[in-house]
C-alpha cells in the first residue's frame, strides 16, 4: 500500500514543477511579445565586414535622440523577437578576423547611428564615417553594408569618442557640422546651473 502512495507522490511532485515550468515559459513568451510589440518598429539592421586585412573590432556608435551625448547602440540579437544584447563583444569592442563580417541590428529610436570605431590590434581608434548625425530618432543606417578599408585609409578617431569602444557614454560636438552648434546650444539651455 506505501508504495502507490509515493508513486502518487512523485507523479504529483513532476505535475506542480512542469506547471510551474509551463507557468515561466508562457510568461517568458509574453514579454517577449510584448518586447516585440514595443520595439519592432524602430529596429533596423545593417552588416559591417572587414576588408582591412587585418584583425579589428569596431564599436558602431551615434548620437542619442536631441543631444549630443554619443555611445553605442543598443543592439539586439534578433529582430522579431526583439531581443537586446547587453554583453561586449556584442555591442561595442566586436573582434572581426579579416573578410569576416557582422549584422547589427539595432533600435535607431534611441541612438542615431553614424560612425564606426575601428581599434587595431595596436590600439589605434580609426573612424568611419557612416551619414550626417543629426540627434534626431528614427533614422537608419544610409546603407545596407559598411566596409571597413585598409586602416591607412582612414582618419584618426576624435580622442572624444574612443570611451565608446568601453561602453561609454560621452559628450561630443563637431565643430565642422552645423547642427552640431545646434545641439551644443540645446544642451547648454537644459543643463542645470552648478
Amino acid at each position: 500500500m506505501k508504495r502507490p502512495t509515493m508513486v502518487a507522490a512523485l507523479f504529483g511532485c513532476i505535475g506542480f514543477v512542469g506547471g510551474a515550468l509551463a507557468i515561466a515559459a508562457t510568461l517568458l513568451a509574453g514579454c517577449l511579445v510584448l518586447l516585440t510589440f514595443v520595439c519592432g518598429p524602430f529596429i533596423s539592421q545593417f552588416n559591417i565586414v572587414n576588408n582591412s586585412g587585418a584583425e579589428v573590432s569596431v564599436t558602431p556608435i551615434g548620437m542619442g535622440d536631441r543631444t549630443s551625448e554619443y555611445s553605442f547602440l543598443p543592439t539586439y540579437a534578433s529582430a522579431l523577437p526583439s531581443i537586446p544584447y547587453v554583453a561586449r563583444g556584442f555591442t561595442y569592442d566586436i573582434s572581426l578576423e579579416p573578410s569576416e563580417s557582422v549584422r547589427i541590428i539595432y533600435d535607431m529610436d534611441d541612438v542615431q547611428f553614424g560612425h564606426i570605431l575601428v581599434r587595431s590590434k595596436s590600439g589605434e581608434v580609426f573612424i568611419v564615417v557612416t551619414g550626417e548625425v543629426d540627434g534626431h530618432c528614427c533614422c537608419g543606417p544610409e546603407k545596407e553594408t559598411y566596409e571597413i578599408p585598409p586602416l591607412s585609409h582612414l582618419p584618426k578617431a576624435p580622442p572624444e569618442l574612443v570611451p565608446c569602444i568601453e561602453g561609454e557614454q560621452v559628450l561630443y560636438f563637431d565643430p565642422a557640422l552645423p547642427n552640431h552648434q545646434e545641439a551644443r546650444r540645446h544642451d547648454e539651455r537644459d543643463r542645470p546651473d552648478p
